[in-house]
């Protein structure tokens, strides 16, 4: 069981230090969104992906070592979680899990509020980009002059009006 433990530890760790860096991608991406830049946009979501599937690979791992944990321990999965398994075992272990419990929480909660941001930022920068394809549109229905952008072709008159 020592062996499940100690490895249970190591891959939390190296999920904390890929949350940490998904947390430094997320604030990023807070920055880049506005500033419209395709190639960066592509590349920080890029950065994204790939953090995500190694975090996917992990949490498989982890899940694997506590479904272990669950029948040595005879406990349901469903009911053993991280504070639960410091109950369960000795030091050092239960102190680790409770600080891993600690601070998977925390960054889960910034996670979750760098997202709403994006979330916001994004919306907000489709909701503009609509209203300029409008613009746009309002534009050519007036027969609006590619080259000349500061002339309407001969809508000019319906304009103007008499002193």
């Amino acid at each position: 069981m020592q062996d499940l433990l100690d490895r249970l530890s190591g891959i939390l760790l190296k999920e904390l230090v890929l949350y940490d860096k998904l947390l430094l991608i997320l604030s990023d991406q807070r920055y880049t969104l506005p500033a419209g830049n395709a190639e960066d946009i592509h590349e920080v979501l890029t950065q994204q992906e790939t953090l995500t599937l190694e975090l996917k690979a992990l949490e498989e791992a982890r899940l694997s070592i506590m479904n272990k944990l669950s029948q040595h321990l005879q406990k349901p999965l469903e009911q053993l979680t991280l504070i639960e398994l410091a109950k369960l075992v000795e030091e050092p272990f239960s102190t680790k899990y409770k600080k891993f419990s600690k601070q998977v929480k925390g960054m889960t909660k910034q996670i979750e509020d760098l997202n709403q941001d994006n979330k916001y930022l994004t919306d907000h920068s489709l909701a503009f980009i609509n209203i300029s394809l409008r613009v746009f549109t309002a534009c050519n229905s007036f027969d609006y002059n590619d080259q000349d952008p500061f002339h309407l072709k001969g809508k000019s008159a319906k304009f103007q009006t008499t002193a």
